[in-house]
């Protein structure tokens, strides 16, 4: 495994404008999501491995943010309903 390509990936993947998938799809379709960003390297397992670990936690920061947003417009209620 190739821990300085990994490490690359979700640095450039972080410095992106957005980051638009949630952890189920960075769960379900890892090869989707590196597409999006023009990512076309071909990885082993263990490096997708690592590399689903850190996009899901982006992706879970980006989730949170979302509602931090939400709560912060007071569209909480709407958006519970």
């Amino acid at each position: 495994m190739n821990r300085l390509r990994i490490h690359g990936i979700v640095e450039y993947i972080k410095r992106a404008d957005e980051f638009p998938f949630d952890t189920d799809e960075v769960e379900e379709d890892l090869g989707k999501v590196l597409e999006f960003f023009g990512i076309a390297d071909r990885l082993y397992v263990d490096e997708e491995d690592v590399l689903r670990i850190e996009l899901r936690e982006l992706a879970l920061a980006e989730e949170y943010a979302e509602v931090e947003r939400i709560v912060r417009q007071g569209e909480l209620q709407v958006w519970l309903s």
